[in-house]
């Protein structure tokens, strides 16, 4: 299995800050692209083994300082690096990364802080379920205001399946807040090849590739209590904010 994250971004609203790139922001004494590394770094076979092979990277703005940062080994497990030389969404950028990939993967954003990652977990349910694709969630009845994908679930033997996904809904259609994190089947990258942009938006977006998921393996495509609380970094309060997460 390989691990994916995604560090394209220019981080524009962080530009206060002066950072060469916005994964650099250090959040409890560490860079918040390492949450991330160590999340995937930390998942482990059955015998103990670290279960991920290889980490890939795609890279865009100021790509040579993220290499220079991370380099080519993050904890014994190579990395390689993918350049994505136009930004047209979260799916776009896995498509970018599709053949060097070729291979179930765990996804992971540049920008996020989970509390308390149940990730192991996941990665489990995803090889028990024989899923062609997990989406990590957070339950936050407080705050559903910067919920970026919301999800029509149905459950069955305490699985939640989901059956339609809304990526910056109108609406919410329950509590759960889906983040970055998810785990997907090498058979999902085909459908990478013909997906559309987004006709609001313009972007693959990645909402629209976990639909296809979706309409392509029905009751296969599972919502998962990933983590206690989650700060997704996009301005210089969420780095305070995600401070006080860890405290």
């Amino acid at each position: 299995m390989k691990g994916l994250i995604l560090a394209a971004g220019e981080g524009s609203r962080l530009s206060e800050l002066n950072l060469k790139h916005k994964s650099f922001a250090v959040v409890h004494k560490k860079h918040v692209i390492n949450f991330s590394l160590d999340l995937l770094s930390e998942i482990k076979c059955n015998n103990g083994a670290k279960l991920i092979s290889e980490i890939i990277i795609v890279v865009g703005h100021n790509a040579d300082a993220v290499m220079a940062g991370i380099g080519y080994d993050y904890n014994g497990i190579p990395v390689k690096y993918v350049y994505q030389a136009e930004r047209k969404g979260i799916a776009h950028a896995i498509l970018t990364a599709k053949e060097v990939l070729n291979d179930d993967f765990v996804l992971c954003l540049a920008d996020e802080i989970l509390l308390n990652s149940r990730m192991q977990s996941l990665v489990q349910f995803f090889f028990d379920t024989q899923a062609e694709c997990v989406c990590g969630c957070v339950l936050d009845a407080k705050d559903m205001s910067g919920k970026p994908i919301s999800y029509i679930l149905k459950h069955y033997d305490s699985k939640a399946v989901i059956e339609q996904v809304t990526e910056k809904p109108k609406e919410y259609f329950n509590e759960y807040r889906g983040v970055g994190e998810c785990v997907f089947s090498k058979k999902t990258l085909e459908l990478l090849e013909i997906l559309q942009p987004n006709p609001i938006r313009g972007e693959y977006e990645m909402g629209d590739y976990i639909q296809s998921i979706c309409n392509m393996f029905p009751d296969k495509v599972f919502a998962y209590d990933l983590a206690d609380a989650y700060v997704n970094i996009n301005y210089a309060k969420d780095i305070d904010a995600a401070n006080k997460l860890l405290e």
